[in-house]
């Protein structure tokens, strides 16, 4: 049961009764109303209430417009409108069972613990199998030594806690290799709430441990596709979607699953994310590709061929899997693939919209300052970090610029850091955000524009390093 503006809804198989207020009762004349629900259009015409307005949906049977019925949902009242709308499909099926299976939606929810803000510091990993949209009883859970050797000074809150679960723990390496003896074979789908955060803890922490990844797997983020839905949610949080599905479990896989179930769908996961406009990441021997939306997938392609091309040619390890990346192209309509030139040069995108994946991307290894370097110059010895587009050049190059220049390369904004560069962006971004909140604290950190840093490091239309 559910409510609506003015009644009650009780769904039965096939069918829903709304059970009026004593109002609603005597504007309409009938106390309650039972609507046969047998062939139900799958997609309603619907508005989400906000908190000033009302919404409504609008129950339609093919191209019989006597039996349309318009339900209303009274302002600040998204919650009721989901349920609304999630029950309504499973009654006009026959199934109204809260756990009813999707069928072919098969994946591993996942869940990664780092003992520092270090990616290479992976120390606790949780992950479930899903069949058919339900949660099975296969699951894996292991504490870790973290592969890095030094941790840095900017643990969580909880890292005191946790370190008494990992100190004396297996290594990183045991940890991997039991997580990818569980996953049982190749092209798993994989989910997670924040997914790239937890690709990159992955292979950076299998970089640190000396291990090769194995297998292949996609990737697909929750947060992502729920950000692109309006469900009326106050936040995309975990917290935030479950309330709004009106979810007693708050996991990344039964939010996931819920979203595919109000899209009454059908098939893979893989396939559901391509349906809400996505390709989902690929993690394999030569790194991680994120999950990238359809314009954004279709202008990276050339990159990433190119990028995929240079990793393989570093790869010490010959043979190891490889990455389909020539079907990418055919998709995007490419047959040639760009030079890492070419990508360079290619046309800078509106620093409103998202950004090609590897001129953002955090590279994998940071360069070492050249200390031979002119002492004199504004970033020698300086520690930098950066964030934003600085198309037409990737972050690899613009570090390996600073370093050139004698600067101390920072994957984060810390209490290190001297120099912050902001790059274009739609907005501030959290580590700029971070360099504000530690410089109003009174720490001493220069904000750049990325016009000054490429006229420190005496940049042009080509790189020269």
């Amino acid at each position: 049961m559910t409510s609506a503006h003015g009644a009650e809804v009780v769904f039965g198989n096939r069918s829903l009764t709304l059970k009026r207020s004593p109002l609603a009762a005597a504007l309409h004349g009938e106390d309650q109303v039972t609507i046969d629900l047998e062939g139900l259009n799958s997609t309603l015409e619907s508005q989400v209430p906000t908190n000033a307005n009302p919404g409504f949906v609008r129950l339609s049977f093919g191209d019989d417009t006597s039996r349309s019925y318009e339900i209303a949902f009274a302002p600040n009242s998204a919650k009721d409108f989901n349920a609304f709308l999630r029950e309504v499909h499973r009654a006009a099926s026959g199934d109204l069972a809260a756990d009813s299976p999707v069928v072919g939606l098969d994946f591993v929810e996942l869940r990664a613990e780092t003992a520092s803000s270090q990616a290479s510091s992976l120390c606790h990993l949780v992950a479930t199998k899903f069949e058919h949209g339900r949660r099975t009883k296969e699951s894996f859970e292991m504490w870790c030594q973290p592969a890095t050797q030094k941790l840095d000074d900017s643990a969580p809150s909880s890292a005191e806690v946790s370190k008494k679960k990992w100190e004396k723990a297996p290594h990183c390496a045991e940890l991997l290799s039991g997580f990818f003896e569980f996953l049982g074979g190749t092209n798993t789908t994989v989910v997670a709430h924040n997914v790239d955060a937890v690709m990159r803890t992955l292979v950076h922490s299998a970089k640190a441990a000396e291990f090769v990844l194995p297998t292949q797997m996609q990737a697909i983020c929750s947060y992502g596709l729920a950000r692109e839905k309006d469900l009326g949610q106050k936040t995309n949080s975990l917290t935030g979607l479950a309330e709004a599905l009106d979810l007693k479990d708050r996991s990344t896989g039964a939010v996931f699953v819920e979203l595919a179930r109000m899209d009454q769908w059908e098939g893979s996961a893989e396939d559901y994310a391509q349906s809400c406009g996505f390709h989902a990441g690929v993690l394999g021997a030569e790194g991680y590709v994120p999950m990238l939306n359809e314009a954004d997938y279709h202008a990276a392609v050339p990159e990433l061929d190119a990028l995929l091309v240079a990793r393989r040619a570093k790869n010490e390890e010959g043979g190891q899997l490889s990455l389909d990346w020539g079907a990418l192209s055919a998709d995007s309509g490419q047959s040639e693939k760009s030079s890492g030139k070419a990508a360079a040069q290619s046309k800078p995108q509106s620093s409103r919209d998202p950004a090609p994946w590897s001129r953002v991307a955090t590279p994998d290894e940071i360069p070492e300052p050249n200390l031979d370097a002119n002492p004199e110059g504004a970033l020698f010895q300086q520690h930098v970090a950066l964030s934003g587009d600085f198309a037409p050049y990737d972050k690899e190059q613009l570090w390996d610029g600073i370093a050139h220049k004698g600067g101390l390369v920072q994957k984060n904004v810390t209490k290190k850091t001297t120099v912050f560069i902001a790059g274009p962006w739609k907005g501030k971004t959290t580590k700029h955000k971070r360099a504000e909140e530690l410089q109003s604290q009174g720490q001493d950190i220069q904000i750049w524009d990325e016009k000054r840093l490429y006229e420190e490091l005496g940049l042009s239309e080509e790189p020269p390093f």
